[in-house]
């Protein structure tokens, strides 16, 4: 277990680990509980820059907790976010939007979806309280685990399947309970835009599975860097 929740952080995150793990796919599809738990310590940086730059001007804050974030996870799952941009847009057959998504370039609609994800980020961060700054990296990967349970993959092969194969709907409805059951009993204000996330991502785990007839590590990408401007701008649009 413990080296499952290793190579998952090793993975999804540029925090670094002094001993080298060699890949194992079983392996590293058990460190799917891990995303979760991981969201917690990057919230916690996250919030905790907040709360030290509290006095500071909302603008600059914003900022700097961006640049952290980016230090801590890279740009995995942005690249993810482009991707799916470039290729669900391009209003192409299922089999051409795979393959734009597959592609290491970027296109015209991949750079529109990440000024959009920064711009939303940057402008949630000034006018979010710590306790939302906290919970959206963990939001935003149990919605993760959600889609990985719920969902199949949508090609025959690539580097998402063997973690979408191993996902069940009872990951996704396990990792979701607990985290309700932490918001109601810490913030129950809160527990309102819980809910409209859930309900977002189901929405749009049918909608990308009508599109391409599954979901791929893009998606998971997508889902998490996208949940996280939900998150934030909900509590701000209707309360919390």
């Amino acid at each position: 277990m413990m080296k499952s929740f290793i190579m998952m952080l090793t993975y999804i995150t540029r925090i670094p680990y002094p001993v080298k793990l060699e890949y194992d796919e079983q392996t590293f599809a058990k460190g799917l509980f891990a995303m979760p738990i991981i969201g917690i310590f990057i919230g916690m940086v996250m919030a905790g820059v907040m709360w030290i730059m509290k006095e500071t001007l909302p603008q600059v804050k914003a900022f700097l907790i961006i640049l952290i974030y980016l230090i801590m996870v890279g740009g995995l799952h942005l690249d993810g976010l482009a991707d799916y941009m470039d290729g669900i847009f391009s209003g192409r057959t299922k089999v051409r939007i795979l393959e734009i998504m597959g592609d290491s370039h970027i296109g015209s609609f991949g750079v529109v979806g990440l000024c959009l994800y920064f711009l939303g980020i940057y402008t949630g961060l000034q006018y979010s309280s710590w306790q939302a700054v906290l919970l959206a990296p963990v939001v935003a990967r149990t919605m993760a685990v959600w889609v990985i349970g719920f969902g199949t993959y949508a090609k025959e092969d690539g580097m998402g399947k063997g973690l979408i194969d191993y996902g069940r709907p009872w990951h996704g409805l396990s990792m979701f309970t607990i985290l309700t059951a932490v918001i109601f009993f810490w913030q129950p204000i809160l527990i309102k835009s819980v809910f409209m996330v859930l309900f977002g991502t189901i929405l749009f785990l049918r909608w990308t599975t009508k599109k391409i007839g599954g979901i791929t590590g893009d998606v998971i990408g997508t889902v998490i860097e996208s949940t996280q401007i939900f998150w934030l701008l909900t509590i701000i649009i209707f309360g919390g």
